[in-house]
């Protein structure tokens, strides 16, 4: 058993020709799958209980690809990738690739530097304000109810995981006690169009 290993789930999407990653860590809180089969717990855990809600919030010209899931810290385990091919479920016109909504992860410590950070490609132009480009409040509330979800532990198969913020620089994981999606918009510079794979 692996109890308070750290994995890390990569969620792939892709959007105007571009990938579009969002990282989550997870520390395992309790286990009966074995370490062979653990990763794909945890996928399997958060593609039943996030995808709708997931592509709920993506425009329909977006699609998730699939979900990649391996080894962060502990014991040796076996990575687990899945294809998913699901699309957003939001019409409308399409905000470019750049542009993200932007969720900040909250943990109990001390630190604030010791947070976390979504950042939601796949926009439609009514989920920002004409006036300011601010994101609107519907959109505000469709994002704190897929988080309300996002942030519980996954149960899956008697095997439950916690997100956090993973150890690191001497801190230890922390999970994560709240999320806000932020009101003004992110534009990301780095991303390079190209093709991807799961698996």
């Amino acid at each position: 058993m692996a109890i308070s290993d750290e994995l890390t789930l990569r969620i792939v999407g892709r959007y105007q020709s571009q990938n579009i990653v969002n990282t989550l860590h997870y520390r395992i809180v309790d286990q009966t799958s074995s370490d062979l089969a653990i990763c794909e717990s945890l996928v399997e855990g958060w593609d039943t209980a996030m995808r709708t809600l997931w592509c709920g919030v993506h425009i329909d010209t977006y699609t998730l690809v699939g979900l990649k899931c391996f080894r962060k810290t502990g014991t040796a385990k076996t990575p687990h990738f899945k294809l998913v091919t699901s699309v957003g479920t939001v019409a409308g016109d399409e905000v470019p690739s750049p542009i993200c909504r932007c969720i900040t992860l909250y943990t109990a410590d001390s630190k604030s530097r010791r947070r976390g950070r979504i950042m939601l490609s796949g926009s439609e132009a009514g989920m920002f304000n004409t006036s300011d480009g601010a994101v609107s409040a519907s959109q505000i509330s469709n994002l704190e109810t897929m988080m309300a979800t996002l942030i519980q532990n996954i149960d899956h198969s008697s095997d439950e995981f916690e997100l956090g913020i993973p150890a690191a620089n001497g801190d230890s994981f922390q999970a994560i006690t709240d999320s806000k999606p932020r009101v003004t918009p992110a534009v990301v510079t780095s991303r390079r169009i190209r093709q991807f794979l799961i698996g």
